[in-house]
């Protein structure tokens, strides 16, 4: 998640090709050539632009993009640091694929409930800010244009917490920066809930205040890191048990207070009668239970 690529080397018959994957705007720097009708053209600047600009149409469309390209090698490469630099080097550009992964129905509904009851939702993904953008819009995340949509390498760059507050998506970020997220709204007191499923996820599942694991997509290190694990990875079902602590903690706090009150008031028609009025017996403990059911 750091590079926001991955490469893999094969061989057919004698010859051997490194494939590459990843954010276009990573990979598309690193190719001096692209494949046109079977034909390895010049990839300049022009046409690199152009390219970033068709991705990024799609993107705002809340399409993920994944580039593609190749290079030609001449042995395998051999297994140090200098391999990644040899493979992502002067490589040829194929072209870039679209993947649309929809909201869950549902979704949109319980952001703005979650809105309603005062709990601000923040989106972090690795996706581009285009696309996360996008989502963010379907779901109610993000809804006027003050709300902010920052990349994670930007976040220690914003001072105050004003700043950050406004800030409702983080994109292309990695593990490092999810800590660094949740450690800036802790700094400002604020209860933190994150959820996650991959093992990227686990030391910001297990530093927030109520790490939530996604059962079934949910690998084993993010389960064992958080405090709850979700069974059937619904958002929904984390803001019906919201709800559900919300109101079970209101009951508590109405009965504290009734006995609180009935005590209080216990205590003064005691005092009234046994000091003011002059009736001693009242102080006695076989009268204790008579005002406890008269009361």
């Amino acid at each position: 998640s750091k590079l926001k690529r991955m490469t893999k080397v094969y061989k057919k018959e004698d010859k051997f090709f490194s494939f590459t994957k990843g954010a276009s705007e990573i990979l598309i720097p690193l190719c001096n050539k692209v494949l046109y009708k079977d034909q390895e053209l010049d990839f300049i600047d022009e046409i690199k632009d152009k390219v970033m600009k068709i991705a990024n149409t799609y993107a705002e469309r809340g399409f993920r993009i994944l580039s593609l390209c190749y290079k030609k090698l001449d042995a395998i490469p051999p297994e140090d640091d200098r391999s990644r630099e040899l493979c992502e080097s002067d490589m040829i550009y194929i072209g870039f694929v679209t993947i649309l992964d929809p909201p869950r129905d549902g979704v949109k509904e319980s952001v703005e409930e979650c809105h309603a009851a005062g709990v601000d939702v923040v989106m972090i993904t690795g996706d581009s800010p285009a696309t996360a953008k996008s989502i963010a819009k379907q779901i109610s995340i993000v809804q006027n244009d003050d709300d902010v949509v920052v990349e994670g390498k930007d976040i220690k760059e914003i001072r105050s917490f004003f700043d950050f507050s406004r800030i409702k998506v983080f994109a292309r970020v990695s593990p490092e920066h999810k800590q660094d997220i949740i450690k800036r709204y802790q700094n400002a007191d604020q209860v933190v809930a994150m959820t996650g499923d991959g093992v990227n996820d686990a030391l910001a599942l297990n530093m927030a205040d109520a790490g939530i694991a996604m059962g079934i997509q949910g690998t084993d290190v993010a389960k064992e890191a958080s405090d709850m694990v979700i069974s059937d990875d619904s958002f929904t079902s984390i803001v019906t048990g919201i709800e559900e602590g919300r109101g079970i903690f209101s009951r508590i706090r109405a009965v504290v207070f009734f006995y609180i009150a009935i005590n209080v008031f216990e205590g003064i028609v005691q005092f009234i009668l046994s000091i003011i009025l002059g009736f001693p017996y009242f102080l006695d403990t076989i009268y204790y239970y008579q005002w406890v059911f008269l009361a």
